[in-house]
C-alpha cells in the first residue's frame, strides 16, 4: 500500500506557514518597503538594508517609533516633537530584480515623487486621523487632545525615485500642540497612506509613536528602545529610562496589532487541521493493513 508518511508533515508545515504568515504582519523596527503590485503602491517592511540579515516583505502593517522632544529641524520650522523613523525604501528595478520577483512586485516608476498623507481610522472606540493613549490603565485610544496636530515635512514629494525606481527617503514626522508647552506624554497612532506618481495610493499602514518630554535626543531614544526590546523579548519586566517605566508602550503596540492585523482565517485553519487529521487517520489505517 502507498505510504502516507509524508502527508502529515506536509499538512503540519502548511498549518505552520499559515500561522506564521499572520505573525509576519506584527510591529516592525524597520523601514517601510514601497513597491508596485498591480499598479497600486504596496507597503511592507525593509529590515537591515544592506546588512547580513537583510529581509523584505509586503505583510507588515504596524511600525514603531519614538519622537524626540529636542526637535530635528531648524527652529523656524521645528515642532514640539519630531522624528525621522521609519524611513521609506524601494528596491531598484535592476539591482533588486530578484527580491522584487520573490515578492511578486515590480519596481516603482522611475523619477516619480513619493508623498505621504494621513487617513482616518479607528482603534477600539477611538476614531480620527490622530489617536492618543496616555499610558494609564487599560489601553484605550481616543482622539488626540484638542489642538494637537501631526504633520510631515515634506508631505508632498518627500522623496523622488531613481531612474530604476529605487528610493531611500526619511520625511520628518512632527507632533505639535500649536501653543505654549508640549503635547501630552503618551502614545500616538496614525494611519498614513503613501502615493507615488503614476500609481494608485497605498492602503494605510499604522505608525505607533512613543512621546515623552524625557526623550529629547537620539541617544535617549536608543536607550528607551533597548529597554523596550528587553521587555518585548521577555528579558525584563520594566523598560526604565530616567526613572520612568515605558513598558506601557509595548501594551499599546500589541493593542494596535490585535486591532489591525488579520488573524489566520478560521476556515483556512480548520481545513488544514482537517487535512492533518485525515492524513493521520490514513497513516494509521496503512499501518494496520
Amino acid at each position: 500500500m502507498k505510504s502516507t508518511d509524508n502527508y502529515l508533515p506536509a499538512a503540519a508545515l502548511a498549518l505552520a506557514i499559515l500561522i506564521a504568515g499572520a505573525g509576519a504582519a506584527t510591529a516592525q523596527h524597520s523601514d517601510v518597503l514601497v513597491a508596485d503590485v498591480g499598479g497600486q503602491v504596496a507597503l511592507g517592511a525593509a529590515s537591515d538594508i544592506g546588512g547580513a540579515t537583510q529581509a523584505f516583505d509586503l505583510d507588515a502593517l504596524v511600525f514603531e517609533g519614538v519622537l524626540l522632544g529636542g526637535g530635528l529641524l531648524p527652529p523656524a520650522v521645528a515642532k514640539d516633537f519630531e522624528g525621522d523613523e521609519p524611513g521609506f525604501f524601494a528596491l531598484d528595478g535592476t539591482a533588486g530584480a530578484a527580491d522584487l520577483a520573490a515578492l511578486g512586485a515590480s519596481a516603482l516608476p522611475g523619477s516619480a515623487g513619493a508623498s505621504i498623507s494621513l487617513t482616518p481610522f479607528t482603534l477600539g472606540g477611538g476614531a480620527g486621523e490622530l489617536l492618543y493613549w496616555d499610558g494609564q490603565g487599560a489601553v484605550a485610544f481616543e482622539p488626540a487632545p484638542a489642538g494637537t496636530t501631526f504633520s510631515f515635512t515634506p508631505a508632498v514629494n518627500f522623496g523622488m525615485t531613481g531612474p530604476a525606481g529605487g528610493l531611500d527617503a526619511h520625511p520628518i514626522f512632527q507632533l505639535d500642540n500649536g501653543a505654549a508647552g508640549k503635547p501630552a506624554d503618551g502614545v500616538y497612532a496614525i494611519a498614513p497612506s503613501i502615493a507615488v506618481d503614476g500609481l494608485t495610493p497605498s492602503d494605510p499602514i499604522y505608525l505607533v509613536y512613543l512621546v515623552d518630554a524625557l526623550i529629547v535626543s537620539e541617544a535617549d531614544a536608543e536607550e528607551v528602545e533597548e529597554a523596550l526590546e528587553a521587555v518585548e523579548e521577555g528579558l525584563a519586566a520594566e523598560a526604565l529610562f530616567s526613572g520612568k517605566d515605558f513598558a506601557f508602550y509595548e501594551e499599546a503596540v500589541e493593542f494596535v496589532e490585535a486591532a489591525v492585523v488579520p488573524e489566520p482565517s478560521a476556515w483556512g485553519l480548520a481545513c488544514l487541521v482537517g487535512v492533518a487529521l485525515a492524513a493521520l487517520a490514513a497513516r494509521r489505517r496503512a499501518t494496520v493493513v
